[in-house]
């Protein structure tokens, strides 16, 4: 069995992945870049609203690298409606990821060719909370 971990640090409406920024990841724990983008203009919601409606959408996730020079007015120009996570008034979330594969990595070259039936399987650290 193969591992692979990773550290994120969830920043509302960004993820900043290990070595997404270099200069910031040299010194930051886990090679996490420690910064966060300002999203207090934006409305909050509760992890039991967001896991409410949650049951009722189909999740699509998109994934784009944005140079960080350009981020804040990518969120800065969000929808009205847009609202961020907030948990105990916190707005910023870390978390610790261990992926598990196979020797041949099958997981991971499913992923790469976008297969739709594939799979994952990961254990997951919430560094706040330790769940």
């Amino acid at each position: 069995m193969t591992t692979a971990s990773t550290t994120s640090t969830t920043c509302t409406t960004c993820t900043m992945m290990p070595a997404a920024i270099p200069s910031a990841a040299a010194s930051a724990p886990h090679g996490t870049a420690p910064i966060c983008l300002n999203t207090e203009h934006l409305a909050t919601t509760t992890l039991a609203e967001l896991n409410s409606a949650a049951g009722l959408l189909t999740r699509v996730d998109r994934k784009y690298l944005v140079p960080l020079n350009c981020a804040q007015e990518l969120v800065d120009g969000l929808a009205p409606d847009a609202r961020v996570l907030a948990i105990d008034e916190q707005r910023r979330f870390s978390y610790a990821s261990t992926y598990f594969d196979t020797p041949g990595l099958e997981a991971f070259m499913l992923a790469a060719r976008k297969r739709r039936r594939r799979f994952k399987v990961r254990t997951r650290t919430y560094l706040d909370s330790g769940l």
